[in-house]
């Protein structure tokens, strides 16, 4: 596969895992965020409606006859509030009461729960001691949209803490935003997904251009075409392209001078090896005196032995 292919694969791979865990990141905190978000409220109410109750208590004992009748009428009212995308109808908000043994006596669910013995629960344990009283609990343990929200503040009576106020409130009361939310954050990051690969490809396919140009006359150079590399690219690919150029200009003078080379040993060979030849014919033909044949066939072999011998040495 050609570099360039690679690396702008491997750029995909390794920014596209990365915007993929941090949009998982995102959407998973979209929905702690807003839970968080309607927790702080809901310790605001607990302590109104506490405040309030504080008001109706006769000889130590909560009477919720009024808190009764208002959250009956509060509940009856009609009204349209637009939040933004979201049309509101009715109040998503209840509130139950419990007394200083943490028995319910009153909900304002329909008094559905009144009776119960909410002493273990979380929300009014931790407000009877003072504490934080909150908890969540889901009507479905499989899903998690179904998670109510409790908060709870104690209910004071001349210094003492006489009962618990709880005031509860739905995950689907705010799921609207938290899926709207959600949804926007998707469709910015794979906009700006498709904006990033777009421009990380085109920058890669733009700085390697000078490699692929490299390539080419690095092939054509190989074929024995006489071509020069032109100094291209940033950085190290400019120092690439030069000492590429300059390898190439050295290997055509070594070319070069090998060739002279051998052309020049066959020239001085050639005749050399006439000489011998012709002397020895001549001998043989004629039949001279040995000695004198010594003479003249030594002082040739002599001579071409020497040359043959700087030849061989300049190759």
């Amino acid at each position: 596969m050609r570099i360039t292919l690679l690396i702008i694969a491997g750029f995909l791979i390794i920014a596209g895992g990365g915007f993929f865990f941090l949009m998982t990141t995102i959407s998973e905190d979209i929905e702690r965020q807003y839970s968080q978000a309607s927790e702080e409220p809901l310790v605001d109410f607990a302590h109104l409606f506490a405040a309030l109750l504080e008001q109706d208590v006769e000889d130590g004992k909560i009477d919720a006859t009024r808190f009764r009748e208002g959250f009956s009428n509060a509940y009856k009212r009609e009204f349209l509030a637009r939040i933004y995308l979201l049309e509101k109808r009715e109040i998503h908000t209840h509130v139950y009461v419990t007394n200083e043994k943490g028995i319910v006596v009153f909900d304002s669910e329909d008094g559905k729960r009144e009776g119960e013995d909410f002493s273990k629960y979380n929300d009014v344990y931790l407000a009877a001691k003072g504490e934080y009283g909150v908890r969540a609990s889901r009507a479905d343990l499989n899903d998690s949209r179904t998670t109510v929200f409790f908060v709870a503040a104690p209910v004071f009576h001349r210094g003492r803490t006489i009962g618990t106020l709880s005031v509860s409130r739905p995950e689907t009361a705010m799921a609207p935003f938290a899926e709207e939310s959600r949804k926007l954050v998707l469709e910015a990051g794979l906009f700006t997904a498709v904006i990033v690969f777009g421009l990380g490809t085109l920058w890669a396919y733009l700085v390697l251009s000078p490699i692929r140009k490299i390539t080419r006359q690095a092939l054509l150079i190989a074929g024995g075409e006489k071509e020069s590399l032109p100094a291209t690219g940033l950085g190290e690919l400019r120092t690439l392209s030069l000492a590429l150029e300059e390898m190439r200009r050295e290997l055509e003078g070594k070319h070069y001078v090998e060739n002279y080379v051998q052309a020049l040993t066959h020239e001085l060979k050639s005749p050399l090896d006439r000489s011998i030849h012709q002397l020895i014919d001549q001998s043989i033909k004629y039949k001279p005196d040995p000695s004198k044949i010594d003479r003249e066939i030594d002082q040739p072999c002599n001579q071409s032995k020497a040359t043959i011998t700087l030849v061989d040495r300049s190759m």
